[in-house]
């Protein structure tokens, strides 16, 4: 793998007009390049919980010292907590890559082209392409593994809350929670792709008077325009792509564009914390697609 470098290429531009997509060929070059992407972002978040760790281990070495791992004072106990907090927000301040991507031959690169944040997974199926579409529309918050759990931590006031994604019920299919609690469809291709769009972050003269946050009147042409100082958009897709003797892969792609460096500062603290659960959720989710399909 490579890292992704300051400014990054898409290498899923080659999809553009390829014939080779169904045999794969250009598939590949397309994962290899999420791949990259995605490592940057998990890295950042590694280093985060390495901090958070540290400091932890520290913390407790003021109560009693962890002589197995070479704290042996209360002194040097005191000094760990420092060097782990102050690692864990230095990991906050580290800027994101902006990835950018010439490509248009799917949605997601339309809608958003450019993005600093992001997280990728796939998953082959022996299933056709109809049948994977069908069974993405089907999932269940309950379907995904610790999918409550991991966004209750994330959101432990629900009391009095309505529907969205962080407060799904049982018995209602999540992207259809998702889409009546902040998130917008942005765009279909039939058996092929659904975006999903959302904004993350908006300017205090919003959040504080639009429920949870989201931009009143959010429609596709207006999520266009939101490019501003304070905002931060997501994007959220799934695909499905033939291949040989039966087999069809699915794919989950996560981007976030904030506009300004403050508003990438704020997000990436967020992000840091978060990423481990949610990359649980975005592999979890295709499994469940998986397991949702009609016998």
């Amino acid at each position: 793998m490579h890292v992704a470098s300051e400014s990054t290429r898409d290498t899923r531009g080659a999809l553009d007009g390829c014939a080779e997509e169904r045999s794969g060929l250009c598939h590949h070059r397309a994962v290899r390049g999420a791949a990259d992407r995605t490592l940057t972002d998990a890295l950042n978040s590694a280093l985060f919980y390495t901090g958070v760790v540290t400091g932890l281990a520290g913390l407790l070495s003021l109560i009693r010292p962890l002589r197995r791992v070479g704290i042996r004072t209360r002194r040097r106990g005191l000094l760990v907590v420092t060097v782990g907090t102050v690692f864990a927000l230095g990991t906050t301040l580290l800027p994101n890559p902006i990835h950018t991507t010439a490509a248009r031959a799917m949605l997601v690169d339309q809608w958003l082209p450019e993005w600093q944040f992001g997280e990728y997974h796939e998953r082959r199926v022996r299933a056709s392409p109809e049948q994977l579409f069908a069974a993405i529309r089907r999932v269940r918050s309950s379907d995904i593994f610790l999918f409550r759990a991991l966004t209750y931590l994330r959101n432990p006031s629900r009391d009095g809350q309505g529907e969205h994604i962080l407060n799904p019920p049982d018995g209602k299919p999540i992207l259809d929670v998702a889409l009546a609690g902040g998130f917008i469809l942005l765009g279909e291709e039939t058996d092929r792709e659904l975006l999903l769009g959302a904004v993350v972050i908006a300017p205090p003269e919003i959040t504080r008077t639009a429920p949870r946050g989201n931009v009143p009147s959010l429609d596709p042409a207006l999520f266009r325009t939101l490019g501003r100082p304070g905002f931060a958009r997501v994007v959220l897709n799934f695909r499905v792509v033939p291949e040989l003797n039966g087999w069809t892969r699915v794919t989950t792609e996560t981007r976030v564009h904030a506009v300004d460096r403050m508003t990438q500062r704020q997000f990436a603290q967020y992000w840091r914390v978060i990423y481990p659960g949610s990359w649980i959720i975005r592999w979890s989710w295709l499994r469940a697609i998986e397991m949702r399909l009609a016998p």
